[in-house]
């Protein structure tokens, strides 16, 4: 009978009867010798310390003192069938009386349907007697083989036939058979494995060495063990180590004499659901000494544990259960697998492109479901749920992954954004009213993360490079505004700042003299747009520079900035600049506008700006006048990628200035002139696209 498999763990249960012949009351079943079990040998010494062994053809007697008789002779006593018969002797024992047993073999030289085989017995007078002859049937169609017999302390005569059955030679003559040869039959048939040597103990069980027991491989000895009401647990399930993902087969095989054997299955203590049944018992002599009795249990992994299984015949008082079978599962690299994740593979660094993402991965192994939370700085990340994650933000981050039992958190994955502008610069003359300089910029990053800036606004910090006193603006006050218009931050005058000395430095921006009158902030903004105002103390006017350095890379960077102010000729001009930072090429579109200010309260604009950009060597490397004036290609990608970012569309066959280009990483310039020497308003933009 075989019940309905459910998944893919088999716990396989399968009672194995002994047979007997007619009138035969007592059953037996073979089973594995224990570990630990001491396999007795038989005796050939007598109580009188007499040691009795074959000889060629005949049976020797030796005394303590050592003098060696003959007792029996080989076919002396044996009815002579034929001539040609070989006769030998092939086994002896010795029982409680000193009665000694001697197996004889008569070899038909190749006539195998005429063996004989008898049994003599000697007593300690020396009388011979034919104990039994083996009657045919139980060996037809079998070679000749070596036999083997022994006795137990309660006298009981056991012996292995040229067929290979083992039987029971009961003091009539009569013989009942305990093991039939079709037990140690080859797993298909066409080999027989008979067994090897016999041996018994004081219990009344019978050892032997064989190779294969049918379905169940065994590699000697063996125990034939008779049979009681109870059950008799002959192959214990056997446990190990399992490949997570993948299952093991536990069986366990009983016997009982009578029936039906039931069976539930225990992990670590718990019935397993499903895993039980009940399996009528089968007589050997019926022609099937094997029943399998398959159970499955609906696990996505084998979930490791120790397993028992309890095999009863109703009466809780008969119920056996059987040995542990410890079964552990593991991961890659033989590392046990249990109800605590296990992470195998942890997410790795990575890039991305502004506009594009990483994908962050996990693999974690656990007998019972998993979840995972990826966190950003140390912070959730709502919806995060999966074993993957697509990073768009640079920042440190990690996976919790649990389960109802506990947790473990991966390593920390650093992603970085592989294209950004690290800082923006712009230098212009500042006027008062609407000729002020006026610098805006857009901070890119996490909500409820700031980005910590270096604002400045140089004055008197450019007579080093170029510029008199009298060019430059002489106290410049710099005021910064958040999106909504309200004025964040002041400063009129930096005030030899240890941290803002400190912060230049780091940040690579050149030094202010101790004393100077320029102006500079250090701030930690939150993502969104910021306009800087660099005005003159009193309405004066002159050049000056406005100048945002971020202070270290973090999850946020600067996706656009801008600076509108008065166009002049000479040293008056509008002087922008920035540093693509990362290790790829930045995707930028740099703009210079002055009609497009007309509707926007700009004043006086530059009617023609010139745009011209430059590399860290000075190395004039693009150019425009009028945005529209190359291909219809080139204004379409112009006008989509404006749209794209957000930036206000400039009109069909304008003026005003557009190029899209990619930068590698490092420090430009951008200078917005007007034609033909002509001044006004202007707008500088530079805008990183996204990739995608």
């Amino acid at each position: 009978m075989k019940l309905t498999p459910f998944a893919s763990l088999v716990l396989s249960s399968i009672l194995l009867l002994g047979s007997t012949a007619v009138g035969q009351t007592q059953k037996w079943a073979p089973m594995p010798v224990p570990a630990g079990t001491v396999v007795p040998v038989n005796s050939h010494i007598d109580s009188q310390g007499n040691t009795y062994a074959i000889g060629t053809n005949t049976v020797e007697k030796t005394t303590p003192a050592g003098v060696t008789t003959v007792i029996a002779t080989a076919h002396l006593f044996t009815p002579r069938v034929s001539t040609l018969y070989d006769y030998y002797f092939s086994d002896l024992a010795v029982d409680s009386l000193d009665n000694v047993y001697v197996a004889e073999t008569a070899n038909g030289l190749g006539m195998a349907d005429y063996q004989v085989e008898l049994i003599l017995k000697i007593t300690p007078a020396g009388t011979i007697t034919t104990f039994v002859v083996v009657d045919g049937s139980l060996r037809v169609g079998r070679l000749p083989n070596r036999c083997t017999l022994t006795v137990n302390s309660a006298g009981n005569l056991y012996t292995v036939g040229p067929a290979g059955s083992i039987f029971q030679v009961k003091a009539d003559g009569s013989v009942v058979v305990v093991a039939p040869d079709a037990w140690f039959s080859d797993v298909i048939g066409s080999f027989n494995n008979p067994p090897q040597g016999l041996t018994s103990d004081e219990n009344g069980i019978l050892y032997t060495t064989v190779n294969k027991l049918n379905v169940q491989t065994y590699f000697g000895p063996l125990e034939i063990r008779p049979l009681t009401t109870a059950p008799l647990i002959t192959f214990q399930p056997q446990g190990g180590t399992v490949a997570f993902g993948s299952g093991r087969n536990l069986s366990v095989i009983a016997a009982v004499d009578g029936g039906p054997l039931s069976y539930q299955w225990y992990r670590d203590g718990i019935a397993i659901d499903g895993a039980s049944g009940v399996m009528q018992s089968v007589d050997a002599f019926s022609g099937t000494n094997l029943m399998s009795n398959s159970f499955s249990a609906g696990y996505g992994a084998f979930l490791p544990g120790t397993y028992t299984v309890v095999v009863s015949t109703g009466d809780p008082l008969t119920a056996v259960t059987s040995a542990p079978a410890v079964v552990v599962t593991v991961g890659p690299g033989g590392i046990p697998v249990g109800r605590t994740p296990l992470i195998t593979t942890q997410p790795a660094d990575g890039v991305f492109d502004y506009g594009s993402n990483v994908t962050l991965s996990v693999v974690a192994l656990s007998t019972l479901p998993l979840r995972y939370q990826w966190q950003l700085d140390g912070q959730d990340l709502p919806q995060a749920t999966g074993s993957t994650y697509a990073a768009t933000e640079s920042g440190s981050y990690t996976v919790i992954v649990s389960t109802d039992i506990g947790s473990v958190t991966s390593r920390t994955s650093t992603v970085a954004l592989a294209n950004r502008p690290v800082n923006v610069s712009s230098r212009a003359r500042v006027g008062t009213k609407d000729d002020i300089a006026i610098a805006g910029f857009v901070v890119s990053g996490p909500a409820g993360r700031t980005k910590s800036v270096l604002l400045r606004a140089v004055g008197p910090g450019l007579t080093p490079f170029g510029l008199s006193a009298a060019d430059v603006l002489a106290q410049p006050v710099l005021n910064l505004f958040d999106a909504q218009g309200r004025l964040i931050a002041s400063n009129q005058g930096w005030n030899d700042s240890a941290d803002i000395a400190a912060a230049a430095k780091a940040t690579g921006a050149f030094a202010f003299a101790p004393g100077s009158r320029d102006a500079a902030m250090l701030l930690d903004l939150a993502p969104g747009s910021y306009t800087a105002q660099v005005s003159g103390a009193g309405d004066a006017t002159g050049v000056a520079l406005v100048e945002v350095y971020e202070r270290a890379a973090d999850s946020s960077h600067f996706v656009n900035i801008s600076t509108r102010a008065s166009v002049g000729t000479g040293g008056n001009i509008l002087i922008g600049g920035f540093i693509v930072g990362g290790v790829r090429d930045s995707q930028m579109l740099l703009r210079a506008v002055g009609p497009g200010l007309a509707d926007k309260g700009a004043g006086a604009v530059l009617m023609q700006p010139v745009l011209s950009v430059y590399d860290a060597s000075g190395q004039l490397i693009a150019i425009n006048v009028g945005w529209s004036s190359g291909t219809s290609a080139e204004a379409i990608a112009l006008a989509s990628t404006a749209s794209r970012i957000g930036a206000f569309a400039l009109q069909p066959g304008s003026t005003d200035c557009a190029i899209l280009l990619s930068l590698r990483p490092g420090a430009y310039t951008v200078q917005v002139t007007g034609v033909n020497g002509s001044t006004g308003v202007a707008l500088f933009e530079a805008y990183q696209v996204p990739s995608n």
